[in-house]
């Protein structure tokens, strides 16, 4: 994929395109090149060239060449060494922007492996912040340069946050996360309780709906005793059962405020928050941000 004119300077070339909840950046490269850490996770295709990366670092390098992605989550960095005329893409979003999609998202092991604790969960193990690095075959490739040629389209016409824009980020997210289940060479899938996806079922259905969680009932339409609910979802999520549910309400709302909801009240409304204060607390205990200033930052 040609990303800019020949380059005749020999000088590393950068454009970025759109705005929240999707920003796009091309890269040409052709000396080394470090990437900060971002708040939002970001996902990386490479095009042609080749670089190293630092996958553990001062204790690995990998090579990466037409076809490898890269996924990097909330606080990860990326540094790239040796680059020559490596050309990329990548993708930072909103995961809160996707927070309908959950049913797909969730819905193999490989996908859950991905984006479960980038999108949902805090089971990070501190000593495993490495880039995610792994190749995908070539029909994977194509289907993916073909959906960043669409969302780059999109942005060009101002549309990120159209659903054509939405929908060829999810699918990029799904072709990615079947890569990393037969390529990537770390630790690989969460170890699930067995009774943890039924109850992720009824408390999404909770927290779309609005409604108060009926842990008595939660635990009786999953098969399990109320007294292991908590243990179940702690032990799955890292985090205690309302948390987590608050949690999953905040993420509703925030993008219903990305699709331009501007009334609090609405938003309660939609999401079973008791009130706009008990929202902004969410807001600012999830995103670091109280409402007002999740819109200024993100919907400008």
């Amino acid at each position: 994929m040609q990303l800019f004119k020949r380059n005749q300077t020999k000088t590393n070339q950068l454009e970025k395109l759109g705005r929240w909840p999707v920003r796009m950046r091309l890269f040409e490269l052709v000396s080394d090149y470090a990437l900060t850490a971002r708040e939002q996770p970001e996902i990386f295709l490479v095009h042609s060239g080749r670089a190293v990366v630092d996958t553990k670092p001062g204790r690995g390098r990998q090579v990466i060449a037409t076809g490898t992605a890269i996924v990097l989550r909330p606080g990860d960095h990326l540094s790239l060494v040796s680059a020559q005329s490596l050309a990329m893409t990548s993708l930072r979003f909103l995961p809160e922007w996707l927070s309908d999609a959950w049913e797909t998202l969730l819905g193999s092991p490989d996908s859950v492996a991905l984006w479960g604790r980038i999108f949902y969960f805090t089971t990070d193990k501190k000593n495993d912040r490495q880039p995610q690095v792994f190749s995908l075959e070539a029909a994977a490739q194509a289907a993916t340069e073909s959906d960043l040629g669409v969302i780059r389209s999109e942005l060009v016409s101002n549309n990120a946050r159209g659903g054509l824009t939405k929908l060829s980020l999810l699918k990029i997210l799904l072709h990615l996360a079947s890569a990393h289940g037969r390529f990537w060479r770390g630790e690989h899938h969460l170890k699930w309780p067995a009774e943890l996806p039924a109850l992720l079922t009824i408390f999404e259905r909770t927290a779309i709906q609005a409604r108060r969680m009926n842990q008595r009932q939660a635990a009786s339409e999953s098969g399990i005793q109320e007294e292991q609910l908590s243990k179940v979802i702690k032990e799955g999520l890292g985090m205690e059962p309302m948390d987590y549910l608050e949690r999953r309400r905040a993420q509703h709302a925030a993008r219903q405020i990305l699709a331009g909801e501007t009334s609090a009240e609405a938003i309660v409304a939609h999401t079973g928050f008791s009130n706009a204060s008990g929202l902004d607390e969410q807001m600012k205990i999830t995103f670091g941000r109280s409402t007002a200033e999740y819109r200024a930052d993100f919907c400008g």
